[in-house]
């Protein structure tokens, strides 16, 4: 037998299971209250389309239509073409391992494809190929500002990509942008190598002359000197070591120092105008240009105003005046661009300046220390120099001489040989593999980025959308009662949903009304099923009076209240009263075919009786007693004694009083009604009532004691009732 799992075996009292049980149910009525939210939310948005479809539909269609054929003429497709590069970030070397800053460099380089020398070489092979290109307003910038280079991720590999309608133009700017900076990188590098070469060469070629006189020396020193064979290791060791590091410095500093000539000869050489393009960037990202351009935007916009809506705006002292002040501002834009071309050249040239003194300072600050080093050394080497004299005071003049220009000598020829190695390093090095390599050109793009059709797409569902969208929102805001849960959700009870009176009653006889005859019939068995709710519930079993009340007119309080008298009288077969109220908008005569009659107001008025103003026999079992002769002063003519003695008369005299009261909302007398009655109903009109509004009569009718047992929810769609009921006798018609 396999074992059952845990949770089952726990009884659903104790303590686990019961929590376990617990949980279910909340998790339960947690979805159960989204999915009654989301059926909500729909039947809200159906119920907006089907108010506003006249109006909705009619106009997305328009926008929709006109959203397509604007983006068909505005939409263009535009394409990306790229190249790939490799640029590495160890140099690669023949035999000698250089040794930089390699993520400074590949920064260097992805900048270098946007600069001005770059892009104007480029620019110039573009249009021999695309002359209409010389038509933009600043070709330089364009490419400047279209042109990218980036990493891929942490690779050495980098993309350049330019994006422009015309695909082959995109693949031409991307081609001669790329291999313009592989001439520029590499021509630079060279230029540079064959700079500091020229200058080591001359550094070898003075050393060489003083090299030949120390020797010379040395030869006529060694003439007379007692050449000692013997070596004093301790004093010998530590002398060379002095030696190899001052020749080690020595060699780096005249390196050092040819590389500082050959920068400093690039700035002097180097073509120092700021370039058109340049200039118009600095000036656009200006604030006060900036907001200079929105006022004289705004000026012409006032000016453009002024002349549609004057007869003859020329002769207008309005239109003048706001003329002169946009000439003032296009004035003063024009000076201001002029002073730019002046300040901003400066300002430019002073900020290259003062990058490239950076770079010369850093440089000399460099070759400072390596010089104090060089002293600090030498100053080492002379005391070495010094006491192996003092050690070697037996020997005479000529051999110490001889001893001490041996080792100069020595010194001299080590720093010759480590600049010649030097050169010799540059010299092989210039047959290395390329740092920068192409590895995939640049190709017409096939496929473009955006499909306008996709664009298109969008722009017809968003117009198409956007009415229904604001319908939606609108009947959001309204918070109509669309169904019973819109009711329910504010804690309030629906004792029974009414489907809709049909338009046209059938004719007696009428073999074409027999739809109509099935729709009555089923507006007549929910008015039943209402009947029986209220006289079998528990919370209204036993009440005689019942008023009937709505918020506002329209809202089908009347039909209700005269159905429901009807309804009842048949079901009980006792006598039944429905008594109106409703003094400012009477209906019920015009519903049963009376004239008008003396009614409530004529007997609170006086000299009426109770029985002059009862219509008996309206319908079997029910009688009628309509409002009455209509009164100005309603309130003077309305006294709570009045109304109490009348309705504990119609008591004693009838199994139930329906009472058809005014809108609560719109006339105050219907509390008066209502609060003597046994039990209060709300009648709502589905998709035409608010939900604030019935609620705000709820509370009206609980702060007056009125007892308000449910919502009456009438106007309920035919099909959706015999869903919600089950009378499948109708589901055909």
């Amino acid at each position: 037998m396999k074992d059952r799992p845990q949770n089952e075996l726990l009884p659903a009292n104790s303590p686990a299971g019961q929590y376990s049980l617990d949980t279910v149910v909340r998790e339960a009525a947690r979805s159960q209250k989204d999915v009654n939210k989301l059926r909500q939310y729909l039947t809200l948005l159906w119920a907006s389309q089907l108010r506003w479809w006249k109006i909705s539909l009619p106009l997305s269609c328009i926008l929709a239509i006109a959203a397509g054929v604007g983006a068909w003429f505005t939409v263009e497709s535009t394409y990306t073409a790229n190249a790939m590069l490799r640029i590495q970030e160890v140099a690669p070397y023949v035999a000698f391992k250089q040794s930089e800053n390699s993520r400074s460099f590949v920064n260097t380089q992805l900048q270098l494809f946007r600069t001005r020398t770059v892009v104007q070489a480029a620019l110039a092979e573009v249009m021999e190929k695309f002359p209409e290109t010389a038509e933009k307003e600043d070709p330089v910038l364009w490419i400047q500002l279209g042109i990218s280079a980036r990493l891929i991720g942490a690779s050495e590999l980098v993309t350049v990509k330019f994006t422009d309608p015309d695909p082959r133009l995109a693949k031409a700017v991307v081609q001669s942008v790329v291999d313009t900076y592989m001439r520029y990188q590499r021509d630079y590098s060279n230029q540079q190598d064959e700079q500091v070469i020229r200058l080591l060469r001359d550094e070898v070629s003075d050393r060489q002359v003083a090299l030949k006189t120390l020797r010379q020396e040395v030869t006529e020193l060694s003439k007379n000197a007692i050449i000692d064979r013997t070596v004093d290791s301790s004093s010998d060791s530590s002398l060379q070591s002095i030696q190899n590091l001052l020749i080690r410095t020595e060699v780096e500093l005249t390196v050092s120092n040819a590389q500082l000539a050959a920068v400093e000869h690039q700035v002097t050489t180097d073509d120092q105008e700021i370039s058109p393009a340049q200039l118009e960037a600095m000036l656009e990202s200006s604030i006060d240009y900036s907001q200079m351009r929105n006022e004289l935007a705004q000026a012409d916009t006032r000016l453009e105003m002024l002349s549609s809506r004057l007869l003859s705006p020329e002769s207008s002292t309005r239109y003048q005046q706001a003329k002169q002040q946009r000439d003032e501002l296009a004035q003063a834009i024009e000076e201001y661009q002029k002073r730019f071309q002046v300040d901003g050249k400066e300002a430019a040239s002073k900020y290259r300046k003062v990058q490239q003194e950076e770079r010369l300072t850093a440089m000399r600050k460099e070759i400072e220390a390596k010089e104090t080093m060089r002293d600090y050394l030498r100053s080492r080497l002379d005391e070495a120099k010094e006491d192996d004299v003092v050690v070697s005071s037996d020997k005479n003049q000529d051999t110490v001489a001889f001893e001490i220009k041996s080792r100069e000598l020595k010194q001299q020829e080590a720093i010759y040989n480590r600049i010649t190695d030097r050169i010799m390093h540059l010299q092989t090095e210039k047959y290395a593999p390329a740092r920068v390599a192409l590895v995939d050109p640049a190709v017409k793009p096939k496929e473009a980025d955006n499909s306008p059709w996709a664009i298109i797409v969008v722009a017809v569902m968003a117009a198409f959308g956007a009415p229904l969208g604001l319908v939606f929102a609108y009947e959001f805001l309204m918070q109509r009662v669309n169904d019973s849960s819109f009711i329910e959700e504010q804690n309030l009870e629906v004792v029974g949903e009414i489907a809709t009176l049909p338009r046209y009653l059938p004719a007696t006889g009428s073999g074409s009304g027999d739809v109509e005859h099935r729709h009555l019939t089923l507006f007549e068995e929910s008015i039943d099923h209402l009947c029986n709710t209220l006289r079998l519930s528990s919370n209204t079993a036993g009440k005689q009076l019942i008023a009937v009340t709505s918020a506002v007119s329209g809202e089908g309080k009347t039909h209700v209240s005269a159905q429901l008298a009807i309804s009842l009288a048949k079901s009980v077969k006792e006598p039944v009263l429905l008594l109106e109220t409703d003094f400012r908008a009477p209906d019920i005569g015009r519903m049963f075919g009376f004239e008008s009659r003396q009614g409530v107001l004529d007997m609170f008025v006086g000299g009426v009786s109770l029985d002059d103003v009862i219509l008996r026999d309206a319908h079997p079992y029910l009688d009628v007693i309509l409002a009455g002769t209509q009164h100005r002063d309603l309130h003077g003519v309305l006294h709570q004694n009045d109304i109490s003695n009348l309705l504990e008369t119609v008591r004693k005299r009838y199994r139930y009083i329906v009472i058809d009261t005014p809108p609560v909302l719109g006339a105050g007398e219907a509390v008066l009604f209502a609060c003597h009655a046994d039990a209060s109903l709300i009648c709502a009109r589905r998709g035409y009532s608010r939900m604030s509004q019935v609620v705000q009569v709820r509370d009206r009718l609980s702060r007056a004691q009125a007892n308000p047992v449910g919502v009456v929810l009438n106007g309920v769609s035919r099909r959706q009732y015999i869903y919600s009921y089950g009378n499948y006798e109708f589901v055909n018609g």
